[in-house]
């Protein structure tokens, strides 16, 4: 046994690899990380102590907290009455022997049954967000703020904000009337109030037509290069049509609506397409470009998160280092997108050399497809094994998983704090050896599952 997840304790061995700390998306430093991963079965026991019934999960059962609680307790106690027993000498060795092996089988089928039924989220395994039956993000977290920003937040470089100041002076006193006109305030307070004027503005040029008396000749006076139609629409409008469309993604229709309710007029879809077009090919060039950065890169992240398009799943792939960032939709999420977006099946093509070192390191979430390419080597996203150690501890709560996990927090932390990706030789001695000694108590809680092979999904 191993992982409640489905993980084995081998999956994270290695993760650390020279001073570096192994894939977490987003971070510095990233490093080859290689193990098995066995699935858990697909059948486990039930016991009726703690049990209670999830509504809306199709039928499946779920194991309340106090419940597991419970039977732990339980199973603890019947120990130390047999370790009582055994000490007063009214064990014999073959009882002893017998009694340690029911207690391992035990502890295999309780890991098991939790494991089966511990709900899973984004929180404590790879599933997308989109993926999840209900909105986690309506939810409430223990510790967030519920009020709003502070007021010495800097407020986003990008806004386009302008401020004004107003003072409020003190003339008199309230309490007196004392004159305080020359009196110098020793403090002051400050409120902020934050508004949005929507204002459509509309500039009207006029074209003079005038006739010559000489020679009868029309003149008329030349609009402005940009005005190619008796109604165009500014760079205001069409950033603000491209934001609801891409980055909010506001149905087409939806944005028409929005952009008539503030500017009176009514954008045909059609414009709001090509608006969508002129983009697309505004950014070849940088799509281009950003691709050959990410070929050249000694680490890339890569990751896949469903979408709906027309009522259908498709897949955002992911593909990143540092500030770069290149996303494209695909209806498949294997090797079929892969090959079509040429990105990830081109990476490690530029290397020195066939050995390990030399070539440039994947980072992903142990998605089965990812292994099919050799050229590179392969690390395990760091925030990944975060969340699928939590879903070890919200099914069986092992001490190893969650030493490993607060040891991988930390790690990157520190990893981000040092300003150059790295750790230093002796903090990285430190992590090192304590990482393999959460290792060691890990294979001895729990033993080695036996392998499976996985037909599909994240590497076995």
């Amino acid at each position: 046994m191993f992982f409640a997840y489905g993980i084995g304790i081998e999956s994270i061995t290695g993760v650390f690899h020279g001073q570096g700390l192994s894939g977490f998306q987003g971070d510095g430093g990233a490093v080859p990380a290689a193990g098995r991963h066995d699935a858990a079965p697909r059948c486990v026991p039930r016991v009726a102590s703690g049990w209670r019934r999830h509504h809306g999960g199709g039928g499946r059962g779920m194991m309340t907290e106090e419940g597991r609680k419970s039977i732990r307790e339980q199973l603890e106690q019947h120990r130390e009455e047999f370790g009582k027993l055994k000490a007063a000498g009214k064990v014999s060795a073959e009882m002893a022997v017998l009694f340690q092996a029911m207690y391992s089988l035990v502890q295999l089928i309780m890991t098991l049954l939790f494991e089966r039924h511990t709900p899973k989220s984004s929180a404590n395994s790879s599933f997308p967000s989109a993926a999840i039956p209900f909105d986690e993000g309506a939810k409430s977290q223990p510790g967030a703020r519920s009020k709003g920003p502070k007021m010495d937040e800097e407020p986003d470089p990008h806004a386009r904000t302008e401020v004004t100041e107003e003072s409020i002076e003190v003339t008199h006193c309230q309490d007196c009337g004392e004159d305080l006109c020359g009196v110098e305030p020793f403090s002051h307070e400050e409120r902020v109030l934050v508004d949005i004027e929507i204002v459509t503005r509309e500039r009207r040029f006029r074209s003079e037509a005038k006739r010559c008396p000489a020679c009868r000749a029309v003149t008329r006076g030349p609009f402005p290069e940009h005005l190619s139609g008796p109604l165009q629409y500014g760079n205001g409008v069409i950033a603000m049509a491209i934001d609801f469309l891409i980055s909010q993604m506001v149905p087409l229709r939806r944005t028409a609506q929005v952009l008539h309710n503030m500017t009176g007029r009514r954008i045909a879809e059609a414009t709001l397409s090509k608006w969508v077009m002129r983009v697309h090919r505004a950014l070849d060039e940088w799509e281009r470009r950003a691709i050959e950065m990410l070929l050249e890169a000694p680490v890339m992240h890569a990751d896949e998160t469903s979408i709906r398009v027309n009522r259908k799943k498709h897949w955002i792939h992911v593909c990143s280092a540092g500030d770069l960032v290149v996303k494209k939709c695909h209806p498949k999420r294997g090797e079929e997108a892969l090959r079509a977006f040429d990105i990830i099946p081109r990476f490690g093509d530029r290397a020195s050399g066939d050995e390990e070192d030399a070539k440039p390191v994947l980072v992903h979430d142990r998605w089965a497809t990812y292994f099919l390419y050799d050229r590179c080597s392969h690390a395990l996203c760091g925030s990944h094994l975060v969340r699928n150690l939590q879903h070890v501890i919200d099914a069986s709560a092992p001490c190893w998983a969650q030493r490993m996990q607060q040891l991988l927090i930390r790690t990157c932390h520190a990893v981000n704090r040092s300003g150059h990706g790295i750790l230093g030789e002796t903090r990285f001695g430190k992590v090192s050896s304590l990482y393999d000694a959460i290792l060691e108590q890990g294979r001895a809680e729990l033993p080695p599952r036996p392998p499976r092979k996985s037909s599909r999904g994240q590497a076995p």
